[in-house]
């Protein structure tokens, strides 16, 4: 068990699951296309621009690296950094947080980041780009749950750690 004062745990992302992957590719494909299509109809090249819009926000949203440094997790994306204190435990994450709800967030175009509910975890946030079970931890901070994807789950926590 690591004390709080001392662990400092660095990790990329993970690669992107072959789903999200997909779901990046036709989004980019479509928004292309409606942008190409713009040339000929207003409302398309509207519609391209609104696409190419969320794109490049979920793009710069995506988390690349995760930091566990004195208590504090720190999700660093591509532009920009997020962090929670007070973080008290780090595990694998319970059951298939994969089987969600999106309350507010990105689905699936770069990552899956947002606020999800589903009937084990309740309400969380995520910063994945994996969704296999076995590729996410759970980090807890305050009355905060938050599901990560890092290269490696099983050395980021090191071990099912209570930081309390």
């Amino acid at each position: 068990m690591a004390d709080i004062d001392t662990r400092k745990i660095v990790q990329n992302a993970a690669p992107q699951s072959f789903s999200i992957l997909i779901i990046s590719i036709i989004y980019c494909v479509i928004t292309l296309i409606c942008l190409l299509l713009g040339i000929f109809s207003t409302t398309t090249l509207v519609v391209g621009i609104l696409l190419l819009v969320i794109l490049v926000l979920c793009y710069f949203s995506t988390p690349v690296a995760y930091e566990l440094t004195d208590g504090c997790l720190k999700i660093i994306m591509r532009k920009g950094s997020f962090s929670y204190a007070a973080v008290t435990r780090c595990t694998m994450a319970p059951g298939t947080p994969m089987f969600s709800l999106r309350l507010f967030g990105n689905g699936g175009l770069f990552a899956g980041t947002g606020i999800y509910w589903n009937s084990t975890l309740g309400i969380f946030r995520a910063y994945v780009t994996r969704a296999g079970a076995r590729d996410l931890v759970m980090i807890e901070a305050g009355d905060k749950k938050i599901i990560i994807s890092p290269e490696d789950p099983a050395a980021f926590i090191g071990e099912d750690t209570d930081l309390t």
